[in-house]
């Protein structure tokens, strides 16, 4: 179909075998129609689909390599397909200066452009974010330096404080939520208690934490606002965080406005492109704190 194909088309095709590789010619033309069908089809990816992509090598399309090369050699291509993480950044890498910090951030900023069309509650969203993090310069690295950047900027910061100058710096973690992620990765939610376990718990023992549950004002009212203007915030991080600041209670942004600009001068003196691993680590620290807590009550009550 070319690039008549659309959304639809895909979606039954990748319902009929679960891996679609699309081979398109290698010049120009042939790899903005590879493009565009990569953007059709993002949102019916499901995390047990995969897109592969094949460019035949000598200019040759499917039916004249077949000929040429024999089906075996055809095989043996769509075999050895490029997997679409490997061709995002392949393709990405080569229309921005990976040498500069300026180029890492734009593509950075597209790849999470594309990421946000893929289906709700997609797993591969943020394995495909880490991957390019990785590729860039590594999440572990980023991690550090975003870590060390807050330090330097203030270390007397609480966790809670911190994460809310994360998510101020980078609001569209929370398109999936990090509580949510956190809480299907560690598995609580598909536990079966004994049946002695389940009479002294709780009703709600393994229900899933919420941002209300983490009882902070503050927290909940940045996570609430920026949850409701995720659609219209500006792509520009520092416009979007004032976006953002413009819209929280007076006095949650007092404390965030206060430190806000120290702390986007300090991410972006050390290029820091983003902050999934940082997010997690602070969500997860609020998390086992809150466990703690409530585990504390719980064994403290007749």
């Amino acid at each position: 179909m070319g690039t008549a194909i659309n959304e639809s088309q895909i979606s039954r095709l990748l319902t009929l075998n679960p891996t679609l590789t699309l081979s398109f010619d290698g010049d120009s033309a042939g790899q903005k129609a590879a493009w565009r069908t990569l953007e059709v089809a993002l949102p019916v990816l499901a995390d047990d689909k995969e897109l592969r992509f094949l460019t035949l090598p000598n200019n040759h399309d499917p039916d004249t390599f077949i000929k040429s090369q024999g089906s075996d050699a055809m095989r043996e291509q769509i075999a050895n397909a490029m997997p679409l993480s490997q061709y995002i950044f392949a393709y990405l890498s080569e229309r921005y200066d990976m040498s500069l910090a300026e180029g890492k951030a734009k593509l950075m900023s597209q790849v999470r452009s594309l990421t946000t069309a893929l289906p709700k509650g997609s797993s591969f969203r943020y394995l495909l974010n880490n991957d390019v993090y990785q590729k860039l310069g590594g999440k572990r690295s980023q991690n550090v330096e975003a870590k060390d950047a807050l330090l330097d900027f203030d270390g007397d910061m609480t966790i809670s404080q911190q994460l809310q100058l994360c998510f101020l710096f980078q609001p569209r973690a929370l398109i999936d939520d990090p509580i949510d992620s956190i809480w299907q990765q560690s598995g609580i939610n598909g536990l079966h208690l004994p049946a002695h376990i389940k009479q002294k718990a709780s009703a709600d023992t393994l229900r899933p934490l919420a941002w209300e549950d983490l009882q902070d004002v503050a927290l909940l009212d940045i996570v609430s606002t920026i949850k409701r203007c995720l659609n219209y915030l500006p792509k520009d991080a520092n416009a979007a965080a004032h976006f953002i600041l413009s819209n929280v209670k007076p006095a949650t942004q007092e404390m965030l406005s206060r430190n806000w600009g120290g702390f986007y001068k300090a991410l972006t003196a050390r290029n820091i492109l983003g902050l999934d691993g940082l997010i997690e680590e602070l969500v997860s620290q609020l998390l086992e704190r809150n466990m703690k807590k409530k585990n504390t009550r719980a064994d403290t009550e007749p």
